[in-house]
């Protein structure tokens, strides 16, 4: 099948790989593009006892800090597995993750750490849940970073756009509900919506297939857990 795939890069290099060693040939059409904040905006804040990262993005923000060979000593709590080989990989020792959601992270937080930590949260500025909050009220201290925004882009590709008039893109990956309502954007844009709506969408979370459902797509299709792997899973069904 020829698969688009609509993740921000570098991880849509990752699924077009990963889609190729399962046969599938992967289109790319980065929906977002990631900007990062410099750390020198947060020069003023508190050595942490903790870290957080609920996305892969946020992992790459934290290798950037000024004082990585620190913090890659301290706790690392993360939502998965794909979370989790990045920051092995970006040489963090004590990576702690979740089952794939944020509110796993939350509960794995909860049962480590038993007494009032502060935590660094390096985050996206589009973002769900309220871990901060939750983590408030359990009695921690929660210093939410912004360090990188997704920014959404303003068309299609005209080989993109060609692909879908013509019918030559058999399924579409979608990993966020911000991915989800750019696609429906710019597909609008286009005038290529009403022509898309046959084509099956493969969503990685319930939050992520809602702007394609209320879009009209006729066939969502939803990842068992909120996992990257689960979701190209999602194509032999």
């Amino acid at each position: 099948m020829r698969v688009l795939v609509t993740r921000p890069q570098p991880d849509a290099d990752t699924t077009a790989a990963d889609l190729r060693r399962r046969g599938h040939e992967p289109v790319i059409a980065s929906l977002l593009t990631t900007q990062f904040t410099d750390w020198g905006e947060f020069a003023d804040l508190p050595r942490p006892d903790a870290l957080i990262a609920t996305s892969l993005n946020g992992l790459r923000g934290l290798g950037t800090h000024p004082d990585l060979e620190d913090l890659r000593k301290l706790p690392l709590f993360v939502v998965g597995d794909s979370s989790a080989r990045l920051a092995a990989q970006l040489g963090f020792q004590d990576v702690r993750p979740g089952q794939g959601s944020a509110a796993d992270v939350i509960d794995r937080i909860v049962a480590d750490m038993k007494d009032p930590a502060r935590f660094l949260y390096a985050a996206g500025a589009d973002r769900t849940g309220d871990i901060a909050g939750q983590l408030d009220v359990s009695g921690h201290r929660v210093d939410l970073v912004e360090i990188y925004r997704a920014v959404p882009i303003d068309r299609l590709p005209d080989s993109i756009e060609d692909d879908l008039r013509n019918s030559r893109i058999d399924r579409i990956l979608i990993f966020s509900a911000r991915t989800a309502e750019t696609l429906v954007f710019v597909l609008g844009r286009a005038d290529l919506l009403a022509v898309s709506l046959s084509v099956p969408i493969h969503a990685i979370s319930m939050q992520a297939a809602a702007p394609v459902h209320s879009a009209g797509f006729q066939s969502v299709i939803v990842a068992l857990r909120p996992d990257a792997a689960e979701l190209l899973d999602t194509l032999e069904r």
